[in-house]
């Protein structure tokens, strides 16, 4: 019982060191804005958690737009949590609105947004270049950012071809996607990039390289850690949100996917800090590492295929319990 206590008090402490969660604290913990601009409208979603809104609440909006100060008073929130006003707002294209949200009792938080149509993310692939000839394994690099910086690109995915499959990279703002080109014929292919802000796609980045891979089998195979994802917490199993570290609590299933298209796939090994936990042998490649720990771990997905050539991709991450 007295231990059980203990690891419980330590899971809370933890959780809001790395993930900045305080379910006790006064100030608003997060804003988000969106303005409708075809209907000069503005929403304001706020999470303010609390255990009785008529006694803890947010007491003040302050919409500053256009040098006119708009005031919206409260007595009381409209739930425990996240909730949302909207206020009737007129804005140009391109002007900044300044909102505060102020707690009754303590604190506050202020968001800018800028008054317009979202503008879509922009995605760029720097590597390799256009025409270039390829062969192997080829890392795939770009770079991608949001064009009215209300929001942020959530992921990017790499398709081929034009076969409408698209495979998620690895990162955002600075991208890479391992790409075995032993998968496909030797000769010319088109390589497309999209972003995603949460509500538009970018237009598609794209390029011509040429494949040129040796008929014999020393090409290693590709290999992808697809679960974890960088820079997320995972709790019990479950992708929880982006929080810019890796944070797993609880048992966690790693997945990678392995391909090879020449020899074929032999299997792929898992390695906690350089250890060898579990072999599969067949897709899909995933094991479920469930063991106490506390610290930090690199997780190694290792791929062989049926000529023993061998590659890798590893994740370093934070474990508790």
């Amino acid at each position: 019982m007295k231990k059980t206590f203990i690891i419980s008090v330590s899971l809370l402490i933890l959780i809001s060191v790395f993930v900045n969660i305080n379910v006790y604290a006064h100030p608003p913990e997060n804003m988000k804005l969106k303005y409708d601009f075809l209907n000069q409208t503005l929403y304001v979603r706020i999470e303010h958690r609390v255990s009785n809104p008529l006694n803890h609440y947010i007491e003040t909006v302050i919409v500053e737009v256009k040098e006119q100060e708009y005031v919206f008073n409260y007595d009381s929130q409209p739930t425990t949590s996240i909730f949302t006003y909207n206020y009737t707002i007129s804005a140009d294209c391109g002007d900044l609105i300044n909102v505060t949200a102020y707690c009754n009792i303590e604190g506050s938080i202020k968001r800018t947004i800028i008054a317009c149509y979202n503008a879509p993310p922009i995605v760029k692939i720097i590597y390799p270049e256009e025409g270039q000839e390829v062969n192997n394994t080829v890392r795939i690099e770009g770079i991608s950012y949001d064009a009215d910086m209300d929001d942020v690109v959530y992921e990017v995915e790499i398709s081929f071809d034009g076969s409408g499959v698209w495979h998620l990279a690895k990162g955002t703002n600075n991208w890479y996607y391992n790409w075995s080109t032993t998968n496909f014929s030797n000769g010319v292919h088109r390589i497309y990039a999209r972003a995603y802000d949460g509500k538009n796609y970018s237009q598609l980045a794209s390029i011509n390289v040429t494949v040129n891979n040796p008929e014999d089998d020393t090409t290693p195979p590709s290999i992808n850690i697809e679960k974890p994802r960088e820079g997320y917490l995972y709790i019990s199993d479950r992708e929880i949100m982006p929080i810019g570290t890796t944070i797993i609590i609880g048992k966690i299933t790693v997945k990678a996917n392995a391909r090879d298209a020449e020899s074929g796939m032999k299997k792929v090994e898992f390695y906690i800090d350089d250890e060898l936990r579990y072999t599969d042998v067949e897709a899909p490649y995933e094991w479920e590492w469930k063991e106490i720990s506390f610290g930090i771990h690199e997780i190694k997905a290792m791929a062989y295929d049926k000529k023993d050539n061998s590659s890798d991709e590893s994740i370093t991450v934070f474990k508790m319990l």
